[in-house]
């Protein structure tokens, strides 16, 4: 794997070893070649393009471009002949497995034995900030991933807490301030919220599973019919505020 360390160690080269198999560690080793050889394009062949590139690799990189003769590489194009092999070695992750690995490790959180409580918060926050960054619920596709996975891997307790913040509280003072277009905007994504976790909240309960719904007990979301429907159809839900009024 390419670390900073390893940069050091070797001149301020970067070596790539590919042995951890992260296709996002290839795309950054890839853009940090590419840039190198830019800078060195003055200075370096193209002849000889490939056969720097040869010497960055080690680990399963290495193994995977090794079996050509030299003379595959150490020509003029050599350095996208070796590119496209390792490509092809640690090829991107579409997105429902990338967003499926990000579920799992929110899923899989657990405290180990022994471990400081300042190491134990960082851990999910990191891979809450993680699954954030690369989950976007204002898409439909992501949504459908989302719940397929839970579906699939429903949790013994699902807590589902949408955004309030244009369901009460202050908001019929700043939707003042707001442009119709706008107070419509964020009604509309509020109430898409609302909705998706009450899809949520029905496939937890119809699993045989425990749900929450948290929301302040002033928000306009529990006149709404859709989620009166939940405590009234559903077996073990329960709905609650962990907001003080």
């Amino acid at each position: 794997m390419s670390t900073e360390a390893s940069s050091k160690d070797h001149g301020g080269q970067r070596i790539f070893s590919g042995n951890d198999e992260d296709p996002k560690e290839f795309r950054r080793w890839k853009a940090w070649v590419s840039s190198k050889l830019l800078t060195l394009s003055t200075k370096m062949p193209e002849s000889a393009k490939g056969a720097f590139i040869y010497t960055l690799l080690s680990g399963k990189a290495l193994a995977a471009v090794e079996h050509l003769e030299p003379e595959k590489y150490q020509k003029e194009g050599g350095d996208k002949v070796l590119l496209d092999l390792l490509s092809k070695q640690f090829p991107d992750k579409d997105a429902s497995d990338e967003m499926s690995e990000n579920l799992t490790d929110v899923s899989n959180l657990r405290a180990n034995e022994g471990e400081a409580l300042k190491a134990w918060i960082s851990r999910p926050t990191e891979a809450f900030d993680k699954l954030q960054r690369k989950t976007n619920v204002r898409k439909k596709g992501h949504r459908d991933e989302v719940a397929k996975f839970l579906q699939e891997y429903p949790p013994e307790l699902l807590v589902l807490c949408p955004p309030c913040t244009y369901e009460g509280g202050w908001h019929h003072l700043n939707v003042l301030r707001m442009s119709p277009q706008e107070a419509l905007q964020k009604q509309l994504e509020s109430r898409m919220y609302i909705r998706f976790c009450c899809r949520l909240y029905e496939n937890q309960v119809n699993a045989g599973k425990r749900a929450i719904f948290e929301h302040p007990s002033g928000a306009k979301t529990w006149s709404y019919a859709k989620f009166r429907s939940l405590s009234s159809d559903t077996t073990g839900a329960n709905v609650t505020c962990a907001c003080t009024d």
